[in-house]
């Protein structure tokens, strides 16, 4: 599914918040955007955002139209299952409790939920 301008807009401005808050805290970053290095895939699945300072934090990043999406499905069970790296996942304010569900119910929760 592709995203409508307005959801790109919603979605690449939740990842550059993400992004700068973690390079403030000095974490190297990778992101799914311009001017970053790009995250490398993660059991096929490329993260949006990945955060390392010691440990690795991977970051998807979902708005109100992609959150029960099969690519989302996709990205929730790689990461929630990869080794050696944290799962963290963010989507806008309103949608977070609709994110838990879907993610509950495809047994694929995240460490933390980011809201914005």
């Amino acid at each position: 599914m592709s995203r409508s301008r307005l959801d790109q807009l919603e979605h690449d401005g939740i990842i550059r918040i993400l992004a700068q808050r973690f390079r403030r805290l000095g974490y190297h970053v990778e992101a799914d955007l311009p001017g970053y290095p790009a995250p490398r895939p993660i059991f096929g699945q490329v993260p949006h955002l990945v955060a390392t300072n010691g440990h690795c934090i991977v970051f998807e990043v979902e708005t109100g139209r992609t959150i029960g999406t099969f690519r989302a499905f996709q990205r929730f069970k790689a990461f929630s299952f990869a080794q050696g790296m944290t799962f963290h996942a963010a989507v806008p304010k309103e949608f977070l409790a609709p994110a838990q569900c879907i993610a509950a119910a495809w047994n694929a929760l995240p460490v933390k939920w980011w809201v914005v």
